[in-house]
């Protein structure tokens, strides 16, 4: 059984939905994207660690093939091993934000001042 939430944020419908993954190997896997309407969907993809980034290219591809309007992708560390950045772009990926955990060209947010107000919270016993 799937699980899925919508949130309204702004007037935006929002879903977020697991992708199930079988790794057969470094760059080979297999996915399933959920089958919900993407049809003119401007759609972004989360992804915690990203090394070849096969797994978002593959994503990418099947949602563009089912007619999202865009796909964009957000990672944590982007590793981006060999040809991994050219690769997403090439499935059609149009941006990729990253943060800076690290170096990389899509090095969009950075991590030490969210992590300051963590440890903060913490020591003033927040979080």
């Amino acid at each position: 059984r799937r699980h899925t939430r919508y949130i309204s944020v702004t007037g935006v419908q929002t879903c977020a939905l697991p992708i199930c993954k079988v790794r057969h190997g470094d760059t080979q896997v297999d996915i399933e994207v959920p089958p919900i309407e993407v049809q003119g969907r401007e759609i972004v993809l989360i992804d915690d660690v990203a090394s070849t980034a096969r797994t978002l290219v593959n994503a990418a591809r099947q949602l563009l093939a089912r007619g999202a309007a865009s796909i964009d992708v957000a990672v944590t560390h982007a590793l981006f091993a060999g040809d991994a950045d050219a690769v997403l772009h090439a499935a059609g990926v149009r941006h990729v934000w990253s943060t800076d955990s690290i170096v990389h060209a899509s090095n969009a947010i950075a991590l030490a001042p969210l992590l300051g107000e963590a440890v903060a919270g913490v020591q003033a016993g927040v979080a």
